[in-house]
């Protein structure tokens, strides 16, 4: 990796953690600004001024919960991980086979990429941070190699109940649904006609597998 670029933000005192209702609100406003800047402009054209703005705060008020501008890029790209989990989670929950939980998340999660367009530009544009800055680089890579996992596990469940066939390779498979996943939200970024697609991508995808399989 290339040594990341000076921040241009200068060094200030440790994060505060905001304590009541109005500080929490205030930092959620804060990310949710810093999202929507960092998602449309870049985090290079970004500046703290523009978030303050749109978020309707000072810049002392950012400076207070994020010292540093990278800071503030890092708490933003993982601000819907929450939203993200919680959507996992119900998944897991549904009742069905395997294969139809991992249905019903694939749709969740893109569901949420619609919701929230301004997270899905986010985490494009943080592939191209992560070529430059060593932190991101870290987060966007931790984030993949996670998805990555999840997907693994859900495959090798799969298998165990009978809903996709024992020889799947769930290495290949995991990485190819994450591959999948991240091409479909640039799809959704760029409006290209592949996110027209898109719901039905996985669902496809498993049903070629199985023929193959059957073969």
């Amino acid at each position: 990796m290339p040594d990341s670029p000076p921040d241009p933000t200068p060094e200030m005192p440790a994060a505060a953690e905001p304590r009541s209702r109005k500080g929490l609100h205030r930092r959620r406003l804060i990310l949710e600004s810093a999202e929507r800047c960092f998602g449309r402009l870049g985090y290079w054209t970004t500046t703290t001024a523009e978030i303050a703005e749109a978020a309707g705060v000072t810049q002392s008020a950012i400076y207070r919960y994020f010292p540093k501008k990278r800071d503030l890029f890092l708490e933003a790209l993982a601000f819907r991980q929450e939203a993200i989990a919680e959507a996992v989670a119900e998944g897991i929950r549904q009742p069905g086979t395997t294969r139809d939980r991992i249905e019903h998340i694939s749709r969740a999660t893109l569901a949420l990429a619609r919701r929230y367009p301004d997270m899905a530009r986010l985490r494009v544009q943080a592939v191209v941070v992560a070529a430059q800055d060593e932190a991101v680089h870290r987060a966007v890579t931790g984030t993949i190699d996670s998805m990555i996992e999840g997907h693994r596990a859900l495959i090798e469940a799969a298998k165990t109940d009978g809903s996709l066939p024992p020889t799947v390779d769930s290495e290949v498979l995991a990485a190819t649904f994450s591959a999948l996943a991240t091409q479909l939200y640039q799809a959704l970024v760029l409006e290209h006609p592949m996110e027209g697609i898109a719901d039905r991508a996985l669902p496809s995808l498993l049903g070629m597998i199985e023929g193959r399989q059957g073969d």
